[in-house]
């Protein structure tokens, strides 16, 4: 399943997180990324130079990737959900996940300013089952 989203964020920044649980990071660190245990904060296209099309899914399956893995981790989302969230605590997509800490691979068209972002986590609870 995956969402998809096109519009101009505001301070060209959005966030990935549990709505009701992300600690968002202090600062970017002149990073595109920048990240805490329960958020990832993402630079976008400038707001001013035109919109970004952000897709949150759980499957890359029938989704052009374009460019490099920009993030590549988990982060705590204990209400089972992860959020496109706006810097004004807007969601704008979101996605229910079976882990309370989903892994989160974060795919960039553009190394500083990009206008393709594909975000997608991975939730499912693998156990490795010996058998005799």
């Amino acid at each position: 399943m995956n969402h998809s989203i096109t519009f101009e964020p505001q301070n060209s920044l959005i966030l990935i997180m549990d709505h009701s649980y992300g600690e968002v990071p202090d600062s970017m660190n002149g990073q595109l990324v920048s990240a805490t245990a329960s958020c990832v904060a993402m630079g976008t296209l400038s707001e001013v130079d035109g919109a970004t099309k952000i897709t949150l899914a759980d499957s890359l399956l029938g989704i052009d990737v374009l460019g490099e893995i920009v993030f590549d981790g988990t982060i705590k989302a204990p209400q089972h959900e992860i959020s496109v969230c706006s810097v004004a605590n807007e969601k704008l997509l979101s996605i229910g996940v079976s882990s309370s800490t989903p892994r989160i691979k974060i795919f960039a068209n553009h190394p500083v300013e990009p206008d393709q972002v594909v975000i997608l986590v991975e939730s499912c609870v693998c156990t490795l089952v010996r058998q005799r």
